[in-house]
């Protein structure tokens, strides 16, 4: 059984998280700024919903990409522990009121992120 860096992991769940957080959020008070609208009114966008979805599975894909680069050895592992964590948080946000987008897209971005981890860790593995 392949063994997992511990660090690799955390450092590339962090990656996913952070950047899925902290684009998200910007993108969400951008938009809504620049439209003129609130965010209940966003939520029902079709470019809104597709752009947060997309950067979470960007974030997924960075994180995925870390996660590989720095373990070195089982990439593919790292990158889909990575993708499944980030499975998880969108699994656990439809849980309650806890997730900020409609739940058909939630269920387009969870279904996205094995796919998006295991491309990460392809595309941090290849170092020639």
């Amino acid at each position: 059984m392949p063994s997992l860096n511990p660090l690799a992991v955390i450092a590339g769940c962090a990656i996913d998280l952070g950047f899925t957080f902290v684009a998200g959020t910007a993108f969400a008070l951008g938009y809504v700024s620049l439209k003129g609208i609130d965010f209940e009114a966003a939520r029902s966008a079709t470019e809104f919903l597709l752009a947060l979805v997309s950067l979470g599975a960007f974030g997924t894909v960075l994180g995925g990409a870390l996660a590989a680069f720095i373990a070195k050895e089982n990439p593919l592992s790292h990158g889909l522990v990575v993708g499944g964590v980030s499975t998880a948080m969108g699994l656990l946000s439809q849980l309650g009121d806890g997730s900020s987008i409609p739940e058909p897209w939630n269920w387009i971005g969870v279904a996205a992120a094995l796919p998006a981890g295991l491309l990460g860790a392809l595309l941090g593995s290849s170092r020639d």
